[in-house]
């Protein structure tokens, strides 16, 4: 069943991208921000957006999953079919791949909720899709033991840091800061020094 998305409301979308040219320049932040200026063309406009700690590790990874409030100006109804694949195109025309998006919730004039202060939840869009794409876009999964690090190292890193700590990523962190002191001490003592 469609979600409606009334000209005036805004529509909350979580979505998780990759980024396939070097993110090393810039942010989580200005990649929505190219996101933003091709979705102006549509009449969308993103209002507000919350991305979590993957923004931080974004220049490492290439990717990272972005919460949007996402309004609607564009002078038409929408459902959430049309709003993901224009988001979508939004995205790749910046540079990178929507893996999986779904609206979880709708707000504003013509809803339920006749002001922008309630919601009204909607049911998630294509669960069962998202994972598939996931799956044939060959991103692999974290905790998967059939990969590793040099599978596909952008997502084990995003593993390592975005699916927690644990107890192999402290040691894997360990393990790193101290090549690096053990190479830096070697690379401090030359030789004997005679005095």
């Amino acid at each position: 069943m469609a979600v409606e998305i009334p000209n005036g409301s805004v529509a909350v979308v979580s979505a998780q991208w990759s980024v396939q040219n070097n993110p090393f320049f810039g942010t989580a932040d200005s990649f929505i921000s190219m996101v933003q200026q091709e979705l102006i063309f549509d009449g969308l406009t993103i209002s507000n957006k919350q991305v979590g700690l993957d923004g931080l590790t974004y220049p490492l990874t290439g990717g990272f999953s972005p919460t949007l409030n996402i309004l609607n100006q564009s002078g038409q109804e929408l459902d959430d079919t049309d709003l993901i694949n224009q988001l979508s195109d939004a995205v790749t025309a910046s540079g990178g791949t929507q893996i999986a998006a779904g609206v979880t919730q709708v707000f504003g004039p013509g809803t339920s909720q006749n002001t922008g202060t309630g919601s009204t939840q909607v049911t998630s869009v294509g669960a069962a899709q998202n994972s598939q794409q996931q799956q044939k876009s060959g991103v692999h999964q974290c905790g998967d033991p059939t990969w590793g690090f040099f599978d596909d190292p952008a997502q084990w890193l995003k593993c390592l840091t975005t699916g927690g700590l644990t107890t192999v990523g402290l040691l894997a962190i360990g393990l790193l800061a101290g090549v690096i002191l053990f190479a830096y001490a070697k690379a401090l003592k030359i030789g004997p020094v005679s005095v």
